[in-house]
């Protein structure tokens, strides 16, 4: 199922790619598919980011475009900012 989609997405931003005359491979789109994780939102963001920056397709690659953020949760994020690791301590 999950493969499935995976390549009707990667179909399908290939079709979008073509019609917005983007001059993008094969092995492009299905990187902008999995770093978007097959969200087609982010793949549609990215897409439209790199039409009107006239971006390359290299650009996509190695970007941070098109990356999702939202796989950590609040209260890692919380953990990563106020506690101070153990090397920094002060020991009495």
């Amino acid at each position: 199922m999950i493969r499935n989609y995976f390549c009707s997405l990667i179909d399908r931003i290939n079709e979008i790619s073509l019609n917005e005359k983007l001059d993008l491979d094969s092995y492009t789109t299905r990187m902008i598919c999995e770093k978007s994780e097959c969200d087609i939102r982010s793949c549609l963001s990215t897409l439209q980011f790199m039409k009107k920056r006239k971006c390359r397709p290299n650009d996509a690659m190695f970007a941070q475009i098109g990356v999702k953020d939202s796989k950590k949760g609040i209260f890692t994020v919380w953990g990563e900012i106020f506690l101070i690791p153990e090397r920094f301590e002060i020991g009495f």
